[in-house]
């Protein structure tokens, strides 16, 4: 896949793990930026897919059979 724009002024990430991605205590506590409680699923419905609609990246993860 190649890079692409998908948003004006904002950040996108498309990542896939295996394990839960870890935080340092000072991210977590002192950094005052992330909560450390546990975050609802439900919460990822609010962040737009901006890559659902995409061919390529439809084209990728059906080679891969997981579209």
């Amino acid at each position: 896949m190649k890079a692409m724009r998908v948003g004006e002024n904002q950040l996108t990430l498309m990542l896939e793990s295996c394990r839960s991605l870890l935080f340092t205590d000072w991210a977590l506590h002192d950094s005052g930026v992330l909560a450390g409680e546990d975050i609802p699923e439900s919460i990822w419905d609010l962040i737009p897919d901006r890559f659902e609609k995409n061919e390529e990246v439809q084209a990728y993860l059906k080679s891969l059979g997981r579209a």
